[in-house]
């Protein structure tokens, strides 16, 4: 019975034995001299930089050393034989369970000679002839880490240092791009969002003949009105380079996003043109944010200024602030940078794809009859060091088509006005314009100043409310001057965007934009900015969502730019506060006049209309409990006060208010 009990501790010492071996690295090489002659007999001395461990082995015969038991970790490799230099490789990495090899060649030490005279200018006999004993090639420089000790033992809440892990996005982690997927210079990176918007507002609600209920304003209804949109987006990133010094060599990405939005209103004719389909509205759509390749072609220079195509959809912002073009379509884009970084550059072309109504997202394979084509120039440190400005030139060719949205209305032509004939003569309408800009953000001192100005000018084939063809000449004029003081940020901010002062003439002065998503006066946060408002007895809106010009288009996204429009003067302050690292409020108060009434009494069949739109405050919250984007809490609320020219169209005197949250969360 005694001699079973000791098989089976030989048993189970053998099994530890082993599971311990297999938890261990190996290493072995050679010594040799600079001929590759073998030295015997000389100690290689390993020492653990994490542990303080001293190990030794001694080289044999063939100049071969091994260490067959090794702690993973790094290590530091020496050897110092006489009438050698020194040798000696820092960053050694033991993996546990696999085999290292480093080899050494010594080189012997050079006599000065005694007849040498005194400040000879030639090479130093002492300097060695390589550099190999002062550096060591790491073949997984990536994965090196750091040790697992702490620095203070004696300090509360130490943190150690913690390995990587896949399901953890905070650690190092090989799906997030912090290491190689495989070799030296293949990287992957995965991306899983969720973002959650919820609204609540009360808007002026024009209906199609008058409200669903008895005593309402004619033509309005109730205006509260809910709405809940939830978007899901996958990423996967797929890259060559060595992101620590260099541009990519290439790059693929794919990101596909599910929403599902659902509205709530009041009246009929709202959610749909059919009335029969009630107040509410439930909808999903499938899309892609990007699906691109990209390949750098060339290097420019010393500085690492590189030249790369990206073809495929993607998104693309045209300036700074998102005034002009703000889009992920379907294009090609040849861009890169120049003279260390100082000029950056973009030349796109983008065939436009139709737009999903609800969701705002792409509809994938329907093609859009409009192409816009931008040229960009960055410029760092433009006319004074901290402040940069972008050049641009676009053209928007938006051809003539007849389309309706998922809803049931008409987009495209734009129904106000002259639709299509006149004098029994289609006439549809098309587009050709040209923008130029000049945009600008930066500080000059503790001053932030930022600013874009843009010229627009071409041919409307069709103006429906001019009811003819028109030149189009407008202009655009937003600043922004804000002044940092400990943790707030005051600002002052003013934008001019051109009114028509005669929509039946053959010029159409009414700035207006390809697609629009400026991040100005408050942004999401405003009232103005951020609810669209419908213009009563039209199938047109005064102002759309995430926009603040009062252009009179269908659509945002779906219709055509129009040039006849009232146009906006608009005056903001505001501050940020910086109220903990994790928390920031801001808080705006907004003022609106139109710079023009001509074109909305003339659409409207109203006169007068005063220039007077109203003014509004809005307060927001930005709340991350981790310090970064994964975790992202929004919330805001604004309230608008209707001025004169605001009631002369809506017959509205109550305050009208915006409530929303969102929440995103990321890995």
């Amino acid at each position: 019975m005694g001699g079973k009990f000791v098989w089976v501790g030989v048993f189970l010492s053998l099994l530890v034995a082993s599971g311990f071996a297999q938890e261990m690295g190996r290493l072995r090489g050679t010594v040799k001299n600079a001929k590759g002659e073998p030295i015997a007999l000389e100690v290689v001395t390993a020492t653990h930089l994490a542990t303080g461990k001293v190990m030794r082995a001694l080289t044999q015969k063939d100049g071969t050393y091994l260490f067959p038991s090794l702690t993973p970790g790094i290590w530091r490799l020496e050897v110092n034989v006489r009438d050698y230099f020194r040798a000696k490789r820092d960053g050694v990495l033991i993996v546990a369970g696999k085999e290292a090899v480093v080899d050494f060649v010594l080189y012997p030490l050079v006599q000065i000679p005694t007849d040498r005279p005194l400040g000879h200018a030639g090479p130093s006999p002492l300097t060695a002839p390589t550099p190999e004993q002062d550096f060591a090639p790491i073949p997984d420089r990536w994965r090196l880490g750091f040790p697992d000790i702490r620095r203070y033992f004696d300090r509360p809440g130490e943190i150690p240092y913690l390995r990587g892990h896949p399901k953890n996005p905070y650690r190092q982690n090989v799906l997030k791009g912090d290491y190689p997927l495989f070799g030296q210079d293949y990287f992957v990176n995965l991306t899983l969002a969720s973002e959650m918007l919820m609204d609540a507002r009360r808007l002026p609600t024009p209906s199609a003949v008058s409200g669903a209920r008895a005593g309402n304003i004619p033509f309005f209804g109730k205006g509260e009105q809910a709405a809940y949109s939830q978007t899901l987006r996958f990423g996967f990133d797929l890259y060559k380079g060595n992101p620590a010094y260099r541009p990519r060599d290439w790059f693929f990405r794919a990101v596909p996003v599910v929403n599902f939005n659902y509205v709530a209103t009041r009246e009929n004719n709202v959610v749909d043109v059919d009335v029969r389909r009630g107040q509410t509205r439930f909808d999903t759509h499938f899309s892609v944010d990007d699906l691109f390749v990209e390949k750098r072609l060339m290097r420019l220079s010393p500085y690492y200024d590189f030249a790369s195509l990206r073809a495929g959809v993607q998104g693309f912002n045209a300036d700074f602030r998102g005034f002009l073009f703000v889009d992920n379509e379907p294009g090609v884009r040849l861009f890169g940078n120049d003279k260390a970084n100082r000029y950056q550059f973009n030349l796109a072309l983008f065939p436009m794809l139709e737009k999903d109504t609800n969701s705002g997202l792409n509809r994938l394979f329907r093609t859009r009859r409009q192409t816009v084509a931008l040229l960009n120039l960055y410029r760092q440190d433009f006319l004074r060091n901290g402040f940069d400005s972008a050049f641009t030139i676009a053209h928007n060719r938006d051809r003539p088509a007849i389309v309706y949205d998922d809803n049931g209305f008409l987009v495209r032509p734009t129904p106000i006005g002259f639709v299509v004939p006149v004098q029994g003569i289609p006439r549809p309408q098309s587009l050709r314009v040209w923008y130029l800009g000049w945009a600008g953000n930066g500080h000059i001192d503790r001053w932030n100043i930022s600013h874009a100005l843009y010229w627009v000018m071409g041919k409307d084939d069709f103006n429906p409310i001019a009811g003819k063809r028109i030149d189009v000449n407008a202009y655009l004029l937003a600043a922004e001057v804000s002044y940092d003081r400990d943790w707030r940020r005051y600002r002052a901010s003013f934008v001019f965007a051109s009114g028509d002062g005669d929509p039946t003439d053959n010029d159409g002065h009414g700035f207006d934009t390809i697609v629009d998503n400026p991040n100005f006066v408050g942004g999401p946060f405003s009232f103005w900015v951020s609810q669209g408002l419908r213009l009563a007895g039209t199938s047109v809106g005064l102002v759309h969502p995430f926009s603040f010009l009062p252009n009179l288009r269908s659509s945002k996204l779906q219709g055509h730019a129009n040039f006849v429009n009232p146009g906006l003067l608009l005056f903001n302050l505001g501050m940020d506060i910086d109220y903990t690292p994790r928390t920031r409020f801001f808080v705006n108060a907004n003022y609106y006049r139109f710079h023009r009434v001509q074109p909305l009494e003339l659409v409207l069949f109203q006169a007068p209309i005063r220039h007077d739109i109203g003014y509004e405050v809005n307060f927001g919250v930005r709340y991350r409990p981790q310090l970064n984007d994964n975790i992202v809490f929004v919330g805001g609320i604004a309230a608008f006060f209707p001025g004169g020219g605001f009631r002369d169209i809506y017959e509205r005197r109550k305050v009208l208010f915006s409530l929303f949250g969102g929440f995103t969360l990321a890995y």
